[in-house]
């Protein structure tokens, strides 16, 4: 109305141009990762944050919405609101390689990861990612898959890397630990970039499902098109060990997945690989400031 627009006409424009924005930018800055662009983003983790074979950080969030009308529990989530799921792969530098939006919120916790199109390409073997092999200093653990790296929501596989679980762990788990921290909470800061530069994320989203997934990969596809073109970052954007230790509170909007698999085993291989990644982070591959940092956090 500020603009003498009428509503309706608004509701018209709104839904078209963010259309056109995913139509346009989507093949350029989101396209579908090879096995080279993969291998670039592994380089990247390697070489800022000193994780290797690491292809992406993975989180979900809930993205808030008002209740649709006639939608009953579709929509519902544990929380007591009305959501639907945005789940992302970040890669080194905070922008996204791959994202699957629109998971109604009441889906369960076990189904929305592996009914999700990121999902079923890792569960299917179809992602694309490099062939295995082993760690520089580190050959005799043999060859190791390239995988992604998540919080204690996702499970452990040979293509996912999660956190060691419970207390009394040994200084090997926890270095472990805190290195894949440090690489997994890119994720979460790419989500509070996202909620600080696109202000629609910091409040309940009144639009049809259909137009906040309109609205969702626009705000997605103009992020790495700002990221990759220079543009400045909504915040402080520093690339070191202190950045990444701070918390996505700016993504205020985005509620987080609690659980995304049911429990179940993880296979003998993806142990045996999650406990390689520990020798190495503790030997080979150690930096120097890790120890004080574990340290630190036991007192």
């Amino acid at each position: 109305m500020n603009y003498r627009v009428g509503v309706s006409t608004v509701q018209c424009i709104i839904p078209r141009v963010c259309a056109s924005i995913w139509r346009m930018l989507q093949p350029i800055y989101l396209p579908q990762p090879d096995v080279n662009a993969w291998k670039i983003v592994a380089d990247g983790f390697t070489r800022k944050w000193q994780f290797p074979h690491c292809c992406g950080a993975i989180d979900g969030k809930h993205i808030v919405i008002q209740a649709p009308a006639h939608s009953g529990s579709m929509f519902y989530n544990y929380k007591g609101s009305y959501s639907l799921v945005l789940l992302a792969v970040v890669d080194h530098d905070y922008c996204f390689t791959a994202v699957d939006i629109g998971n109604y919120g009441h889906n369960s916790d076990g189904g929305i990861f592996r009914n999700s199109a990121i999902g079923r390409q890792l569960f299917s073997g179809s992602m694309q990612l490099p062939e295995a092999d082993s760690l520089e200093g580190m050959s005799h653990l043999g060859a190791l898959p390239y995988c992604f790296v998540g919080d204690e929501a996702f499970p452990l596989t040979t293509f996912m890397m999660r956190p060691f679980p419970g207390r009394g762990l040994n200084d090997m788990e926890k270095t472990f630990n805190y290195r894949l921290t440090r690489a997994r909470r890119i994720a979460e800061n790419a989500f509070g970039l996202l909620s600080a530069r696109w202000r629609v994320f910091r409040r309940v989203i009144n639009l049809q499902p259909h137009r906040v997934d309109d609205v969702v990969k626009a705000s997605v596809v103009l992020h790495n098109f700002l990221r990759k073109s220079g543009g400045e970052a909504p915040r402080g954007d520093i690339d070191d060990d202190k950045e990444n230790q701070a918390d996505d509170s700016d993504a205020s909007a985005f509620q987080p997945i609690s659980r995304l698999v049911h429990s179940a085993r993880s296979s003998k291989e993806s142990v045996r690989m999650r406990q390689a990644f520990a020798e190495y982070f503790s030997n080979a591959g150690a930096v120097p400031w890790q120890n004080a940092i574990v340290h630190r956090q036991d007192l």
